[in-house]
């Protein structure tokens, strides 16, 4: 089910990852490239498929061109249903996956990151398997970054709205890395989350649920959390979407909204977490009925952008700090922009991402002293780790800083 909106956006290299003897069927899509390098995470789905690679990889694309940020968009995909296969048997398909991708890999053409189903551990633990040294992250980065820039956008769209999210409802689709981050930054914030889901199920309670209660329920039971007994009823899953309040944030599958629940969305804002769950046709209708639609790689660009600062030793505080500052105001400009558009946001948005990355990689790719001094000392710090990395810190907290305040 491929999005109108990329049927005529080509990506630049397609590839069937298959192993036969192995049970190994994947993909992966590498959209652009910036100095002939890319990135993007690695999922596990059992029915994974190129036409949703590439949207994905698309949407990373999407992403740098916000930011601003010189890397190229890839996804990739492993054909596997992690519920009826063994760990041991979900690391030897990783693993073999690495070693079919290793020319791209090696290279750098395409850098493999933690995704749906997967974890950092595993990825770095692929790495290793394959011969190449694992960039050094802080425990959760992706996901928790991620749902730190949903949660910024949701305080500045709240604004546009005239919503206290202190004292708003939210909807949460989705309870892996993301949907969980989120829902403790709003339940700190104050915010009443009224319903959660999983893909066993959907859990609501128009008077708030009891948080605290469903994270050790999650930390005892996984997904099933849901099934347990509580404060609250079971709904079916696509029901949570349509469920009155002020803000719904699908952290799930993509194109969860459609042309066919678009009409039946009672929130007042859609902020996502994951990628592409509205498709264009139901970005327009949200928009005629005054519901307003983050773009998703504008909302959840936070995983991009903590990828990228991570590796460089920069503390997890400062990032923080880096979001609430700097990217805080980029995000709320974006959402002026599309407010004052003739557009409705997601085409806007998505123009904007598209010129703006082919600005950036034209820049990037410039060969000027400092792009070539600047490139090689970063390769060579990933591969050898020779530079004190106080030193990497340093430079790239200015370095990000400058970036995201960069229009």
């Amino acid at each position: 089910m491929t999005d109108p909106v990329f049927k005529s956006l080509d990506g630049q290299l397609y590839c069937l990852i298959q192993d036969s003897s192995a049970g190994l069927k994947g993909f992966i899509v590498i959209d652009s490239s910036v100095n002939s390098q890319s990135a993007g995470g690695l999922r596990m789905i059992k029915d994974a498929n190129l036409d949703e690679v590439k949207d994905l990889a698309r949407g990373m694309t999407l992403k740098s061109g916000f930011l601003g940020l010189p890397k190229g968009g890839a996804k990739s995909a492993i054909v596997a249903d992690i519920e009826k296969i063994s760990k041991e048997k979900k690391m030897f398909l990783l693993k073999r996956f690495a070693e079919i991708a290793k020319p791209l890999v090696k290279k750098r053409v395409y850098g493999i990151g933690a995704d749906m189903n997967t974890s950092q551990k595993e990825v770095d633990s692929t790495m290793h398997a394959i011969g190449e040294k694992s960039v050094k992250r802080t425990k959760g980065i992706s996901g928790y970054f991620t749902a730190l820039s949903v949660f910024i956008a949701a305080i500045e769209s709240a604004k546009l709205k005239n919503i206290e999210l202190e004292n708003a409802s939210v909807a949460i689709e989705g309870f892996g890395s993301v949907g969980l981050n989120a829902a403790k930054l709003f339940h700190k914030k104050g915010s009443k989350i009224i319903a959660l889901s999983t893909h066993h199920g959907a859990i609501y309670n128009e008077n708030g649920l009891d948080i605290e209660k469903i994270l050790q329920l999650q930390k005892k039971h996984g997904n099933k959390f849901v099934l347990q007994k509580g404060n609250w009823k079971k709904i079916p899953l696509l029901k949570l979407l349509e469920l009155k309040c002020d803000m719904v944030v699908p952290c799930g599958r993509g194109y969860s909204i459609n042309e066919k629940n678009a009409s039946k969305i009672k929130a007042k804002i859609v902020c996502p977490g994951s990628n592409s769950p509205v498709t264009w046709k139901a970005e327009k209708i949200l928009h005629k009925r005054k519901i307003l639609s983050v773009p998703f790689f504008v909302s959840n660009c936070g995983g991009r952008l903590g990828n990228a600062i991570d590796f460089t030793g920069v503390s997890k505080h400062k990032i923080e700090s880096m979001y609430f500052a700097y990217l805080s105001k980029r995000i709320q400009k974006m959402l002026k922009l599309c407010e004052n558009s003739k557009d409705f946001p997601r085409k806007f948005a998505e123009n904007f991402a598209l010129k703006n990355f082919e600005k950036v990689k034209k820049k990037t790719e410039t060969k000027t002293l400092f792009n070539k001094i600047f490139w090689n000392l970063l390769q060579f710090f990933k591969k050898s780790r020779l530079i004190p990395q106080f030193i990497v810190a340093w430079y790239a907290e200015k370095y990000f800083k400058k970036l995201i305040q960069r229009w």
